[in-house]
């Protein structure tokens, strides 16, 4: 059976199959695992053939493991042999860098740095993880930075090579993927085998927090994006160890989102996988998470720090026409077709700027070539709209488009409009936060074509339901 991806059949299916079986004793290696099955099983769901991640060449890997024994070291002399006495860690990617003059400023963790104080600075410090071999430098240093990629890299394969072959019991765990099958069409690969492994690669590399981070008087932890393998391993070393972890939204939330999904069934205690807080940027995001009803995963209103910090800057005019901005998204098809056709036949009135997903870096060529075959190469800006800090763009757009992106939230806060040109966006932004002169739904080039005729920017915005934020006694207390 052929399935097509639908995030609200997901939802209904994973929020009913959390009913029907008894996920709360499904633990492997002493770690109810549940958070990770959901997130594999939608990640397979929902990713193509031709997102799936592939592997580095045997040079590349070779390269990125020297460089994780150089890591290794630096952490152990800094955490285990001089005891930092750092009080707060961010766990981060240098994806979520962007270009400030001549600095990359981390969009999350830097702003939350600097809007504490210089004494919150001192004692903070941040682990990072590059992309694809690099770090984004010179950085912005807000705190002590720690590279760390390579690092989680030689770990990952230590813990590959020894990890124990045994399959685990999980009590109806094959009546759960027939379930999941018939309700959504598609039959998930993710045996038990499969499962034992990735919990002991996050509990290795767990245990390696644990043993760096355990001399530090760490108050609190925050991750940037607490559901990859490193996030959670640092969520199960801060619940080993008592310490309050923090994840900060950096992107879409919302029920239609398997990470931030609302979860039926939480152990009493808890999921060790799950962050104790989830520091949200509006009231929408705010509410989801409520419904969870958890006193162990709440949510703190906290805004985009990020977003807030560009509010009274000055900017130069970056064209006379007025901008419709575009943020793309790494999936098969970036740019539909009656996209195209509604640049051609607005090109004279709007100047078009086409925002790259940090991930679309290495398909800037096959974007370009898209462009270049409707004869838009050079009216279209690509540079300008990936390169400029987001909340600068968006202080000229006068609409935003885009498929399904989080942008949608921040231009939103900023007063512009958006206009969703893909079902899943229509799904995901469907709440009473968002008012109609924020929300518009085009599916084809017509359709474009006459709302940007009538769309003026707002001249109210969202912040209101952010607005002040007491942001040091949350992180204080």
């Amino acid at each position: 059976m052929k399935y097509r991806v639908d995030r609200s059949v997901l939802h209904d299916a994973l929020q009913q199959a959390e009913q029907k079986f008894d996920v709360l004793n499904w633990i492997i290696q002493a770690v109810p695992v549940w958070p990770l099955i959901r997130h594999k099983f939608s990640l397979g769901y929902l990713l193509s053939k031709s997102q799936a991640s592939k592997k580095g060449n045997l040079g590349k890997r070779v390269v990125l493991a020297l460089k994780g024994i150089k890591e290794i070291i630096i952490l152990v002399i800094s955490f285990r042999v001089k005891r930092q006495p750092y009080e707060y860690l961010f766990l981060t990617k240098s994806t979520y860098r962007s270009k400030i003059d001549e600095f990359w400023y981390e969009k999350f963790c830097d702003s939350t740095i600097d809007a504490l104080g210089e004494d919150f600075k001192r004692k903070a410090c941040i682990l990072e993880s590059g992309v694809d071999l690099h770090y984004r430098k010179p950085r912005y240093k807000s705190a002590t930075v720690f590279e760390v990629q390579g690092a989680f890299y030689l770990i990952g394969l230590f813990a590959q090579l020894f990890s124990r072959g045994t399959v685990p019991s999980l009590d109806e765990y094959d009546a759960f993927k027939a379930f999941m099958k018939k309700q959504t069409g598609y039959a998930s690969p993710l045996t038990l085998l499969q499962l034992n492994t990735e919990v002991f690669r996050i509990r290795v590399l767990s245990s390696f927090f644990a043993f760096i981070l355990t001399p530090m008087p760490l108050k609190k932890i925050f991750t940037i994006c607490y559901y990859e393998e490193f996030g959670y391993a640092m969520m199960l070393a801060a619940a080993k160890n008592n310490i309050t972890s923090v994840d900060i939204q950096h992107g879409v939330q919302g029920k239609f989102h398997f990470a931030y999904m609302p979860f039926t069934k939480i152990p009493g205690k808890g999921y060790d996988l799950l962050p104790d807080h989830f520091w949200v940027w509006n009231k929408a995001s705010f509410e989801n998470i409520t419904e969870w009803k958890s006193s162990e995963h709440k949510p703190f209103l906290g805004g985009n720090l990020w977003l807030s910090k560009w509010a009274d800057k000055p900017v130069s005019r970056l064209s006379e026409k007025p901008i419709i901005l575009v943020s793309l998204q790494p999936v098969a098809d970036t740019l539909p077709q009656f996209l195209l056709d509604a640049i051609v036949a607005t090109i004279d009135k709007f100047s078009w700027f086409l925002r790259l997903h940090p991930r679309q870096m290495g398909e800037r060529k096959q974007i370009e070539n898209m462009l270049e075959a409707k004869g838009l190469i050079n009216q279209v800006e690509l540079a300008h709209a990936t390169e400029q800090p987001l909340p600068l763009l968006l202080l000229q757009t006068t609409v935003h488009i885009t498929q399904w992106s989080s942008v949608v939230i921040e231009a939103a806060e900023s007063g512009v409009p958006s206009i969703l040109i893909h079902p899943t966006g229509k799904l995901m932004y469907a709440t009473e936060e968002f008012e109609q002169h924020f929300i518009y739904y085009a599916e084809n080039k017509q359709q474009i074509c006459d709302i940007l005729k009538i769309l003026n920017r707002p001249s109210d915005t969202l912040s209101e339901s952010i607005q002040k934020p007491d942001i040091a006694k949350f992180v204080f207390s």
